[in-house]
């Protein structure tokens, strides 16, 4: 697969394109930090309840907690993007989605959200972007875009 994207109107030899989560871009995202330190915080106010009174409650948040942090890690450490002639493939752990360039409608990136929006059949459909590496993120952004002007599709 390619490892870059030079942007030009030439895309021959640029696709397909893959970009995927590393355990070092996973950690280093800022937006992953925020989110561990969230969920750790909740953590550790239902371990607090847990030292001031065992109730059913307190033991669901504690659980919900745990669960939470290890669906978030999960999440994140397997999302992936591939871009090809035929559409965007994006996949994480719950989530398998697949635009073909013939059916968007819109797409709308957003660079500080870390989001991507594509509008199929009038259906709104959103991918995120962070956890994965930062030069491949910006390349995945400029092929997406190349590729919609080039196939007449409105960016948002």
């Amino acid at each position: 697969m390619s490892q870059s994207f030079v942007p030009n109107n030439n895309l021959d030899g640029q696709l397909p394109f893959s970009v995927r989560a590393t355990p070092k871009s996973v950690l280093v995202d800022p937006l992953n930090w925020f989110m561990y330190f969230s969920i750790g915080a909740f953590f550790a106010f239902t371990l607090w309840f847990l030292t001031i009174s065992v109730t059913w409650f307190t033991i669901v948040f504690f659980v919900g907690a745990v669960w939470l942090l290890f669906h978030y890690t999960h999440a994140v450490s397997t999302r992936e993007i591939n871009i090809d002639s035929q559409g965007v493939r994006y996949r994480e752990a719950s989530r398998k989605l697949f635009f073909a360039w013939d059916e968007i409608d819109t797409i709308k990136i957003e660079p500080f959200m870390g989001e991507y929006t594509f509008w199929v059949k009038g259906k709104a459909t959103r991918m995120h972007e962070f956890g994965l590496p930062k030069e491949k993120r910006k390349a995945a952004r400029e092929l997406i875009t190349v590729i919609a002007r080039s196939k007449g599709i409105y960016l948002a």
